[in-house]
């Protein structure tokens, strides 16, 4: 049903990751594909692959930059740095 090829579809080193990844889960190839692929797909309709990339982008900016004296600033670390990252993603 499914399968890949050596026909250039898919580079040599690349399906022979996925065949060390489908032996270790003890799975086939073709299932293993075929999962990856509706995963895809379901981030490409419901809109989450561009908020993904968008949020993945504004983290890497933000990490390292919430300085101050604050010596609460760690138990608090988690909603500054959520704050931070939804001004860049408005503005």
């Amino acid at each position: 049903m499914y399968g890949l090829s050596s026909s250039g579809r898919t580079a040599p080193e690349r399906k022979a990751e996925l065949e060390n990844v489908a032996r270790t889960r003890e799975r086939p190839l073709a299932e293993l594909v075929d999962e990856a692929v509706v995963q895809w797909l379901r981030r490409q309709h419901s809109g989450r692959g561009d908020d993904d990339a968008r949020l993945r982008t504004a983290a890497q900016r933000a990490f390292g930059r919430i300085a101050g004296g604050d010596r609460d600033r760690a138990s608090q670390a988690r909603e500054r740095l959520r704050k931070r990252l939804l001004e860049r993603t408005r503005g």
